[in-house]
């Protein structure tokens, strides 16, 4: 997969690594493949044109470098196309790719269990039920402007061998229950005796049956379980061999089965896309359960059975925290800087002149904020904390130098 995804990327790719087997501590399913990625330096990403209002101008050409210089009619590729294109190579059926940083996927895994920055869990007490949820509420999390990266946990659909011990046949042919269980554990699963130790390099060694004996379905009805009387018989004789389709993974909280709808968030705040996914999810569960109600289960778009719920979990949870003590806080402080400065000087419309100089940077904050296309964060509310303790101190000592003056002074 990531061979394709990274084919025509060979300008801004310098490497990439793809681990099959996963941490024993990450809450991670088996089939999920990690890939990473490393860029080359952003100098060297590939150019792309990009038009300009003076580049189909040919009157213009004597001008041109200076326009250039100015508006320039090409550019380096951005990491957002470059995610763009690596999401339509890859592309494939049964793949579903979410792109995080490193470090930030093992912080995020092991806080939330989420393979992403967020999520909502669902819980029941059906896996294919909570199947079933998640894909209908993974088709309308699409529609939320800024959410990107929605994947539903695929929980069912991983195919399993299993023996059904026919307990008549085992004690017909004078076969233990534990030596069967042992066949397969041992024969056809194996069983890690020890581990060679060379140089600093580890091996375990197990111990089952060759793969040209167990690697079709008829071979494994074959497999020889020893009786009490020192013959030995198919496993078929005490064993019945189903092919059957089941969870990949279970996880379970608060006693009930979980599964999972994770998402990322671009171009927008985390909490913004999680209030307005809440309530496009409310509002097509409502209308939901009005068309059910009238017998159009076919129109309805997600239907969820009594007894199952979903809930949200992320890291916008600790933003939303952060959030709350800064409502609390914020007016707090500036209620006390109000009584402070009035203290100092005596004068109401002092004050007022110093709230109206902490206004200006401020104002000019947020069109940065809007120029640059940042998003309000915890770290930029503090970053206008910290403005506003400068522009105060800046007011402060101006009001006082010149308080000062015109008592020596008076205009």
């Amino acid at each position: 997969m990531t061979r394709r995804a990274l084919g025509d990327l060979t300008g801004a790719i310098a490497d990439f690594m793809e681990a099959i087997d996963r941490a024993p501590k990450l809450p991670a399913p088996i089939s999920m493949i990690e890939t990473i990625v490393t860029l080359k330096p952003e100098s060297e990403w590939r150019v792309v044109m990009q038009p300009r209002w003076h580049s189909d101008t040919a009157w213009l050409n004597w001008c041109r470098p200076a326009l250039r210089f100015v508006w320039p009619d090409e550019r380096r590729n951005t990491k957002a196309e470059i995610l763009e294109e690596l999401n339509q190579n890859a592309a494939i059926p049964g793949v579903l790719p979410t792109w995080l940083q490193p470090i930030q996927t093992r912080l995020v895994m092991l806080q939330t269990g989420f393979r992403a920055m967020r999520g909502a869990k669902i819980y029941g007490s059906d896996l294919k039920e909570i199947e079933r949820v998640g894909l209908q509420m993974e088709q309308l999390l699409k529609k939320v402007p800024g959410a990107v990266d929605v994947v539903a946990d695929r929980l069912v659909g991983k195919p399993y061998l299993e023996y059904e011990i026919d307990r008549e046949a085992a004690a017909r042919y004078c076969v233990r229950i534990r030596d069967i269980q042992e066949v397969i554990e041992i024969a056809i699963g194996g069983e890690r005796l020890t581990t060679t130790v060379e140089g600093r390099e580890r091996y375990p060694i197990r111990v089952r049956y060759p793969r040209e004996l167990r690697g079709r379905f008829e071979d494994l009805e074959h497999i020889l379980v020893p009786t009490s009387t020192g013959a030995h018989v198919p496993i078929a004789q005490v064993a019945k061999l189903t092919f059957r389709i089941g969870p990949q993974e279970i996880k379970n909280e608060n006693g009930l089965l979980v599964g999972d709808v994770t998402l990322n968030t671009r171009d927008r705040d985390e909490i913004s896309v999680v209030e307005e996914a809440e309530r496009l999810l409310q509002s097509e569960r409502k209308q939901s359960d009005e068309l059910v109600a009238a017998g159009r289960h076919a129109e309805a778009s997600l239907i969820v059975p009594p007894g199952y719920y979903w809930t949200w979990s992320g890291q916008f949870e600790n933003q939303r925290r952060a959030m709350e003590r800064l409502s609390l806080l914020v007016p707090l402080v500036l209620l006390s800087m109000v009584f402070s400065l009035y203290f100092s000087f005596g004068k109401w419309w002092l004050v007022i002149l110093v709230f109206l100089d902490i206004a200006v940077p401020v104002s000019g904050g947020f069109i940065g904020l809007m120029f640059y296309g940042a998003n309000l964060s915890v770290a930029v509310w503090v970053g206008f904390i910290a403005l506003i303790g400068v522009s105060d101190d800046d007011s402060v000592v101006m009001l006082t130098y010149l308080e000062n003056l015109f008592r020596e002074k008076p205009p």
